[in-house]
């Protein structure tokens, strides 16, 4: 193994093995959130990884408050090959030292939303449970409730930090574009370019996809990396002071279907970490990932054996 290969599953190890002690022995009979497979454990890497820089360039340029939204929040955790727990992104904060002002979660599921204020109550620190709110909403009416669609009057009194984990087309282009246009708000959205392709010549599909990219020059479109492109390039068009840059991160699952991490932010120093987390994220692969949380889990096996 190259010394290259060796710091990536290191890296990856370490990670997993961070986010999986904070909640192996939690035990409960609640729901889980449903599981797509050990690729998917990369999007809750990205997450973890770009919290803590987030929270530090917002305190080093005097924000006043920054803000967590999940409105894709599942139950909290996931059951790995129905035995490990894994905790979902809305846990995923809580556990880190660099802490937000405030948790905006919500979930569409009854049971998810039941067992995820269960879960929550692992926290012993009641300034941060004082900090939570779940809601049983769907997904576009939280966004008008917490996104004006505006920029705010005074630039550094909120910004925001959007995990939008969406299964689907969920997400309408016009609550993306009220997203983008209210302030400083970073984003990390999981763009589902296989279901785009699989549905793009279903005409009963058009009028689903037309929202969700908000107009129909996508239907000129053929290839998955020209769909990614060009939603980034209407994403690339909004911003205050700056503009937004996006990263994307093309990750497919062992059955070969894609989607997409969209990374996008209007600072320069969110642009440098979230390119550097792009790289990072590139680097690693299912079956490192796989190979990394058997170790990280305490099993003993030798490295050379995920390569």
């Amino acid at each position: 193994m190259t010394s290259k290969k060796l710091d990536d599953y290191d890296w990856t190890k370490n990670r997993l093995k961070y986010l999986f002690d904070n909640v192996k022995d939690w035990k409960d009979d609640l729901v889980y959130t449903e599981y797509l497979g050990i690729w998917s454990m990369k999007k809750l890497i990205a997450l973890d990884y770009y919290i803590e820089p987030f929270v530090k360039i917002l305190r080093k340029n005097n924000f006043k408050k920054w803000v967590f939204v999940d409105p894709f929040a599942g139950s909290g955790l996931f059951k790995i090959n129905d035995k490990f727990n894994f905790p979902g992104s809305p846990l995923i904060p809580l556990f880190r030292r660099e802490q937000f002002h405030k948790y905006l979660l919500s979930d569409v599921n009854q049971k998810y939303i039941n067992a995820l204020n269960l879960r929550i109550k692992n926290f012993e620190n009641i300034e941060i449970l004082n900090n939570i709110e779940i809601k049983k909403i769907d997904c576009n009416k939280r966004i008008n409730e917490i996104f004006s669609g505006s920029r705010p009057n005074n630039w550094k009194d909120i910004a925001y930090l959007v995990f939008l984990d969406s299964y689907g087309l969920d997400i309408s282009w016009d609550n993306m574009a009220r997203i983008l246009n209210s302030g400083p708000v970073d984003i990390i959205f999981t763009f589902m370019t296989w279901g785009i392709v699989r549905n793009k010549n279903i005409i009963q599909s058009r009028p689903k996809l037309n929202k969700f990219f908000g107009d129909i020059h996508w239907q000129s479109l053929s290839k998955q990396d020209d769909f990614v492109e060009y939603y980034c390039k209407k994403i690339q068009k909004f911003g205050h002071y700056k503009k937004y840059k996006t990263y994307n991160i093309a990750i497919e699952n062992l059955k070969g279907n894609r989607y997409d991490l969209i990374l996008a932010t209007q600072s320069e120093g969110g642009a440098n970490v979230l390119n550097d987390l792009r790289k990072k994220i590139e680097s690693i692969n299912p079956k490192m990932i796989e190979g990394a949380f058997s170790v990280a889990r305490g099993e003993q096996r030798q490295i050379s054996e995920f390569y």
